[in-house]
């Protein structure tokens, strides 16, 4: 009893076909179907792609299934890519596909090449063949691919997904995917990865319930005949949902009506009921699989002879509980509704001998390259049968190596997970999993570390180092240098025990570690000698990781002692070998340190590249979530320093999305931060920032220098923040104490501190000037000198060119802090600073603003307006916010116009800003912190006009906040001794 039309969807059908237009128009998108259980989404789903195909596009579909919670991955894209097979022949996929048909495999193992036996080194990653597919069907036509029951999707899927959205492109592709609204993942991990789809969509279009005009039109169009009491009853019923309706209208026809309890539960006990004892067993066999089964193995499974197999699978299909794939051969529910009714009412002792059956019918059809998503499923069936430990544990095994074959690397965990618990309850477990406890811990410990869960791989390498014998020294080492990676990406520790290194049998290792050390340490010279005694002795030995990564370190060691060129080149030799030969991790290493040494040498376009490609081998590769975090980092901040302010926060939003561990989050968050102080997003970055503190992490020297200046530069930018410090104080958080203490770290840091340290020093200037304290200006002069001091030492500690040359713009910056903090106004500093920051638009915008504020203060006004012109121009192209609002209100304390073709004349002296005097003693109570309130109460006004003239200075001082309308007091020279509220 099913409508031969769809009905009450109108609305939704057309919002589809329009997003459809769109697509085909050169804007792709995302489109989510969320809607409750029976409400309809598959009918509209399977409706729009009947549009879809008139309308001259291809239009496949794929469904995930509720299996083991999540873990078969890459399900509904092997159903889309078995539809597309299904329907071209085998000479037309080849040519529509070319080199990417032969790949196909990947995903459908049933078109490997015969002579194939499992997956050979080089196979592409799942990703790169399903982007190759789509863009190949978008050359041809308009794409739509649909996913079904998302709510099941396992995270590899999810991430594919979000790999396949179009955003910035022109493909002519709509990704539309359906789920249940009240059923998201229960599990953490997978219900972030759907929440961060969900925000990446383009648009929502809700599938609600049918109204009860709508229920009747659907029974109408179904061709029943209800009396007015029994619509009435089915319209109380069914809630809405058209599967209800179609289900409560079949019982009617069969005369189950009488008795039926309000719950269609009972609806579809009563037609499960009925069924004969074979039927039941097929339809409670296909209820517990949770997915389509093909034929040959529900009949393996059944174990009937093959005329009442044939009778009880008719007695199924007849009474509307299962449908057929003709074309596949597969079964499944008609609605999963129904499926979920049958399989809650079986008994534990039914479900355990089903889950047998299936767990034998599935493995004995196995291949011997079987899939990742086959042997997951045959795992979970052992995982639930009892006393069958022996066959969970090496399926889970199994299951487990091949989702690590697939970087599908949540669900490999989950599968690792499983064979550990099995292992304890086995009888001689390594004989029957063909392996032993410490080399499974190990797998373990790497399926965490590249799922970005480093609690799960400290947990397993813990277990490791727990039962591996203390002769064995080599492999204690090794796992100590894993653990030391994993707790560094969970806490941001580096601690290394301090005999590791005496303990490593491979002289080669040691020596690479040791060149890690070093260079870690800032102490490149010293690392060159032992990096280069790795490469050797790892080629002699034939090691090839240790030789990439010790000519990684090399390569950085180089780059930073006066040899970029030869640094870079032998970095990109490692890259590309480790491409070729390497594992993931030294793929993400390579691309790591090559951006880490494009950034200190300058090259800020080139180390975006790098960074943003490694990024994209790092996701295909399923390691975004971990190490890839890094590259997020690195890619942000060179693109925040090319002023592409909006670029980086997105590669930072992104990054977060993949849910790295948590010091890589508090990494991730704190390069956001900076970009947002930047954007003149100040709470959000004071957001971060209390977040960051809050998780305890990453308290590394160098860590917390960058934490430091990302402090100071909000503090600056914004002085009437409840930050840490209070601005007088700043300075001394920025000064002598942290500097003093740089040692052999990053020079360039250390020259942004101390420029941030004058900097505050001349900010609080304005404070002693306004309180008249001559002991706090000598005192504020004295500590910018000591500052300077130490800044006039750093060129010596700096070999490379590229590092100098970005050093001596922070040396000039310091220079003109200077002027300011003596009180001896200086364009030439600035005008230096402006000219070696050509690339760097933050820095160069606000050294022209310097420059102009110091010809202002010379009265030569002429060509103060044309630094603050160039100032604002750089600003406001590349969205420096906190920049641009202190350039304009420096502007138009002189009259000047930012257009480059006005020139306000100046305005009263005794009205700066054209400030009334009553706004004037309000934004003396601003200076102190008072709230609209007191400032009512103090001026004797109402709080609604205190309001009203707050909001007319920061219109005057064309600032965003009262916090913005403090600070620029300051910096012209406004701020008024407090005023006395009685207080």
């Amino acid at each position: 009893m099913v409508s031969p039309d769809l009905v009450g969807r109108e609305p939704q059908l057309g919002q589809l076909v329009e997003a459809l237009s769109r697509a085909h128009a050169g804007l792709p998108g995302t489109v989510l179907l969320p809607g409750e259980a029976g409400v309809g989404k598959t009918r509209l789903l399977r409706e729009f792609l009947a549009v879809a195909r008139q309308r001259g596009a291809t239009a496949v579909s794929g469904a995930c299934m509720e299996v083991s919670a999540g873990d078969l991955p890459f399900v509904p894209f092997r159903g889309v890519l078995r539809e597309m097979v299904r329907g071209r022949p085998e000479h037309e996929c080849e040519r529509l596909l070319g080199a990417t048909w032969r790949d196909l495999h990947v995903l459908l193992p049933e078109l490997a090449p015969a002579q194939a036996s499992g997956e050979a080194r080089g196979t592409p990653h799942a990703f790169d063949v399903m982007a190759a597919v789509v863009e190949a069907l978008t050359r041809e036509s308009p794409l739509v691919l649909a996913i079904d029951d998302a709510q099941w999707a396992d995270q590899s899927t999810l991430q594919l997904l979000r790999y396949l959205h179009p955003a910035d492109s022109r493909r002519p592709l709509l990704l539309v995917v359906a789920y249940r609204s009240e059923e998201l993942p229960p599990d953490a991990a997978r219900r972030k990865a759907f929440e961060e789809l969900s925000r990446s969509a383009d648009d929502v279009i809700a599938v609600s319930p049918l109204t009860h005009e709508q229920v009747a039109a659907l029974v109408e169009t179904i061709g029943a005949e209800l009396s007015p009491t029994s619509l009435s009853r089915l319209q109380d019923r069914c809630g809405g949902l058209p599967f209800l309706v179609e289900e409560l209208v079949s019982a009617e026809r069969d005369g189950l009506t009488r008795g039926i309890p309000r719950r269609v539960r009972d609806v579809v006990r009563l037609r499960a009921g009925a069924l004969s004892a074979d039927a039941q067993l097929v339809t409670t066999l296909v209820a517990v699989a949770a997915r389509p089964l093909r034929h040959r193995v529900l009949q393996h499974a059944v174990n009937l002879p093959s005329r009442r197999f044939a009778d009880a699978l008719a007695e199924s299909l007849s009474a509307r509980l299962l449908t057929t794939d003709v074309d596949i051969r597969t079964y499944a529910f008609h609605h999963d509704v129904a499926r979920e009714i049958v399989h809650d009412d079986l008994f534990p002792a039914s479900r355990i001998d089903l889950h047998f059956r299936l767990a034998v019918a599935l493995q004995s059809d196995l291949r011997v390259d079987a899939y990742a998503g086959r042997l997951c499923e045959v795992a979970h069936h052992w995982l639930q049968t009892d006393a069958h430990e022996e066959h969970a544990l090496r399926a889970s095994l199994l299951a487990a190596r091949a989702s690590t074959r697939d970087h599908a690397h949540p669900e490999a965990l989950r599968q690792y997970a499983n064979a550990l618990r099995m292992w304890s309850r086995v009888d001689d477990a390594e004989l029957i999993s063909g392996t032993d406890f410490v080399t499974l811990s190990i797998e373990a410990a790497e399926s965490g570390h590249w799922a970005g869960d480093t609690g799960a791989a400290l947990r397993h390498v813990d277990g490791a180092l727990a039962t591996v014998g203390s002769d064995d020294s080599a492999l204690v080492t090794v796992l100590h240098e894993r653990r030391t990676h994993y707790s560094w990406l969970d806490s941001g520790r580096l601690d290394r025990g301090g005999d590791t290194l005496a303990r490593l049998g491979s002289a080669a290792t040691r020596e690479r570690m040791r060149a890690s050390d070093l260079m870690q340490a800032g102490r490149y010279a010293d690392s060159l000698a032992p990096a280069q005694a790795a490469v050797d002795l790892a080629h002699a030995a034939g090691v090839t990781g240790d030789e990439i990564r010790a000519g990684i370190i090399l390569g950085v060691g180089l780059a930073f002692t006066g040899h970029p060129d030869a640094g870079i080149a032998t970095i990109e030799s490692a890259r590309v070998r480790a491409m070729r030969d390497g594992s993931a991790e030294e793929v993400v290493a390579a691309h790591v340190n090559m951006a880490f040494v494009l950034l200190g040498v300058g090259n800020m376009e080139k180390a975006a590249e790098v960074a943003l490609a490694g990024l994209r081998e790092a996701i295909t590769r399923g390691v975004g979530g971990s190490d890839g975090a890094i590259l997020a980092g690195n890619a942000a901040e060179a693109l925040a320093r090319l002023g592409r302010l909006d670029e980086a926060a997105k590669v930072v939003h992104d990054g977060l999305t993949h849910h790295p561990p948590p010091a890589l989050r508090s990494f991730l968050m704190l390069t956001g931060a900076e970009v947002d102080v930047l954007r003149g997003r100040l709470s959000d970055g004071a957001a971060a920032l209390d977040d960051i503190v809050e998780r305890g992490l990453l308290d590394d020297f160098q860590f917390q220098q960058q934490m430091r200046a990302v402090e100071a530069e909000l503090q600056l930018w914004d002085p009437a923040s409840s930050r840490h410090w209070v601005l007088d104080d700043l300075r001394a958080g920025l000064g002598s104490s942290i500097a003093a203490d740089a040692g052999d770290e990053d020079v360039l840091l250390t020259a942004r501190l101390l420029w941030l340290g004058v900097r505050a020093d001349a900010d609080s200037r304005s404070r002693a000037e306004v309180s008249a304290d001559a002991a706090r200006l000598q005192a504020l002069v004295a500590d910018g000198e000591g500052l300077c001091d130490r800044a006039g030492a750093l060129p010596l500690r700096v070999e490379a060119v590229g590092v100098r040359q970005q050093l001596d713009r922070y040396l000039h910056l310091i220079e003109g802090e200077m002027s300011r903090l003596r009180a001896e106004p200086d364009p030439g500093p600035w005008e230096r600073a402006a000219r070696r920051a050509a690339d760097d638009p933050y820095l160069m915008a606000y050294a022209l603003w310097r420059k102009g504020s110091a010809l202002r203060a010379l009265r030569r006004r002429r060509e103060a307006t044309q630094a603050f012109r160039e100032a604002h121009q750089v600003a406001d192209r590349t969205g420096l916010r906190a920049v641009v609002s202190a350039v304009v209100a420096a502007a138009h304390s002189l009259g000047i116009g930012l257009d480059h073709t006005a020139d306000l004349r100046p305005s009263r002296p005794d009205r700066p800003f054209n400030l009334t005097t009553r706004e004037l003693e309000v934004l003396g109570l601003l200076v102190r912190g008072a709230t609209n309130r007191r400032i009512a109460t103090a001026l004797r006004m109402t709080e609604k006009t205190a309001s009203v003239h707050v909001s007319h200075i920061l219109t005057k001082l064309s600032v965003n906040s009262r916090g913005e309308a403090v600070a620029r007091a300051y910096e012209v020279g406004l701020a008024r001794s407090p005023v006395n509220t009685g207080d």
